[in-house]
């Protein structure tokens, strides 16, 4: 598994992490100060990105098959570049919001197609230690990220942050040239259709969970620097997502392996527990204690979480659509993403901030009991 190809591809899934967290944790702050944004528009600056994205994995699901990953990986990576650079004249806050979704549906497409670079380059029998190591290269840019932007802010503002971004995309597509070539690369023969097949069936109902899943998430992403900033903490906010991100790399290490040998539930359900429990702690007064441990119980338990999800779905789909199968359940994840800046940013406004965070709680505490449901119907289809 540990071959250079994989290697790569690890670090170009990194240097799109960097670049998503870098602007999703600093753009509804942004929209606030530099176009003075109530907390939904602000939200909404922040979550256009991942609505983007979600318009764009929709054809990417099957354009990553048919046209082939790599070539994907090319269109996708250029225009992401040249999206990043669009921050730097923007000048009115609807325009933000376009470059955001442009940016988004560049996001979706690049990552799609390293997602099903990635999984051709994991043997099936490690399928779930592979996608594990794969998420957490992701999750390594997640703690990267919001302490690069806390840091480059300090420094001189958003511009600086802003050619960051673009130095880092434009690093990303260097990356990825360098990635050797498979057969598996290649454009596939799929089974003809008058239509596209955008969604892979099988993957939807988890993808389902994922989505309530990353409600919660996304609450974090989007806001949790307006409120390390709102409670008197501002450097908190940098510090959590690198504590968080310490924490998931750990727990990666061994979980793909417990889900290969013992099935996905003994990982899931303690996961939903520890997410749960951090999402709840952040509605308790606040203070940089109660940030910090809350970085601890939700990179275990959400970092365990995404990757046993994915090796789902990638077991669902089969071995015919890899590519597919990974689009379709980022998709359910970036849809949670999208709308969760929106909906807790309307809770956010109406109630405050221990009402934003107990409604991500709920909808983790939904998306455990979907997953049973889930489980229980694949399960009598099985028999």
């Amino acid at each position: 598994m540990w071959t250079r190809g994989f290697v790569t591809v690890l670090g170009v899934n990194l240097l799109l992490s960097v670049v998503f967290y870098l602007l999703i944790t600093s753009l509804a702050v942004y929209a606030a100060d530099r176009f003075a944004a109530d907390d939904i528009l602000a939200g909404l600056a922040s979550s256009a990105y991942i609505l983007g994205a979600v318009g764009s994995r929709l054809t990417a699901s099957a354009f990553v098959d048919r046209v082939g990953a790599r070539r994907l990986f090319l269109f996708g990576a250029a225009a992401f570049v040249a999206a990043s650079g669009l921050y730097l004249v923007v000048n009115d806050l609807w325009l933000l919001i376009l470059v955001r979704l442009a940016h988004g549906l560049a996001f979706g497409i690049t990552h799609s197609a390293v997602g099903g670079l990635a999984q051709a380059r994991i043997p099936t029998r490690r399928r779930g230690e592979g996608t594990g190591y794969f998420a957490m290269a992701g999750t390594v840019g997640a703690g990267i990220g919001p302490l690069l932007a806390v840091m480059l802010l300090r420094f001189d503002g958003f511009s600086v942050l802003f050619l960051a971004t673009t130095a880092v995309s434009l690093t990303a597509l260097l990356v990825g040239l360098t990635i050797p070539r498979l057969p598996a690369d290649a454009p596939r023969t799929v089974r003809a259709s008058t239509r596209i097949p955008v969604l892979v069936r099988p993957v939807l109902p988890i993808g389902w969970v994922a989505l309530l899943q990353s409600l919660g998430y996304a609450s974090l992403t989007a806001f949790l620097t307006e409120y390390s900033i709102d409670v008197g903490s501002p450097a908190s906010a940098g510090w959590f997502f690198l504590l968080y991100a310490g924490c998931v790399i750990v727990v990666r290490l061994f979980a793909g392996r417990v889900y290969d040998r013992f099935g996905t539930d003994l990982v899931v359900y303690p996961g939903l527990a520890l997410y749960l429990g951090g999402l709840i702690l952040l509605a308790f007064p606040p203070g940089t204690g109660t940030i910090l441990a809350a970085a601890v119980l939700i990179g275990i338990g959400y970092g365990a979480l995404l990757p046993a999800g994915l090796a789902i779905a990638a077991e669902r789909a089969g071995t015919d659509r890899p590519g597919g199968a990974f689009a379709t359940y980022f998709m359910f994840v970036d849809l949670g993403y999208g709308l969760g800046p929106v909906i807790l940013g309307g809770v956010l406004g109406l109630w405050g901030w221990s009402a934003m965070f107990l409604a991500g709680a709920g909808a983790a505490a939904l998306a455990g009991v979907l997953y049973l449901l889930v489980q229980r119907g694949h399960r009598r289809a099985a028999d």
